[in-house]
């Protein structure tokens, strides 16, 4: 693991519980999955969220009947999703999103904002990561944030306490997709206020494999 992605894990642990009360119910956020959700994921799917934070996507899936795996690095945000989901078809633990061999078969893959934490390189082995446990005409829901510099920052949530922020080319990420057979069905951008007043651009993907 790199050293910014120990220092951005090690963030998350620390501020899980600040970042579950920003975003387990953020409108934005939750607002855009709850459309891909209705649109993308039948019922009874095999869900794996990778990334999963708190649970704050996992969460939704209860409207599908879902069954969900779901993956985080963080420990902390680990235990949090597991208590926001004390029952029903889910199973929360810490794996690394750059290697979901042996998980299995899903008909549903949600990678909500977990590419922005490493590199170009290893956000298109993530791509073909997902391409290899999606099932054929299953969906993917894949977020990032665009148009900024890579670099260190800090969030409303982490107490002045850094992370590492990379921020994907969307064409560059598109084609990674492309060569993978997943196709890119909608494209969404939304605009996330940050504390200081300026604006980051988010992007989202709707993708059939």
């Amino acid at each position: 693991m790199t050293s910014r992605l120990k220092t951005t894990i090690s963030t998350y642990d620390d501020s899980a519980g600040a970042y579950a009360d920003k975003f387990m119910d953020y409108a934005p956020y939750r607002e855009m999955m709850i459309r891909f959700r209705d649109s993308y994921v039948p019922e009874g799917a095999a869900v794996l969220d990778i990334g999963c934070g708190p649970g704050n996507n996992a969460v939704l899936m209860t409207g599908k009947k879902a069954s969900v795996t779901g993956i985080d690095l963080s420990a902390e945000m680990v235990s949090l999703a597991k208590a926001h989901m004390p029952s029903g078809d889910f199973c929360f633990r810490v794996g690394d999103i750059r290697d979901l061999s042996g998980l299995g078969t899903f008909d549903v893959v949600i990678a909500s904002f977990c590419i922005v934490h490493i590199s170009p390189e290893e956000a298109r082995g993530v791509i073909k990561e997902v391409a290899s446990c999606l099932a054929p005409g299953g969906a993917l829901y894949l977020s990032f944030m665009v148009g900024k510099k890579d670099g260190y920052e800090t969030a409303g949530f982490s107490g002045g306490r850094k992370l590492h922020f990379t921020y994907h080319d969307p064409e560059a990420v598109k084609g990674w997709l492309a060569e993978n057979h997943l196709a890119v069905v909608e494209t969404h951008l939304s605009d996330y206020p940050e504390p200081d007043g300026s604006i980051t651009t988010d992007m989202f993907l709707f993708v059939r494999k």
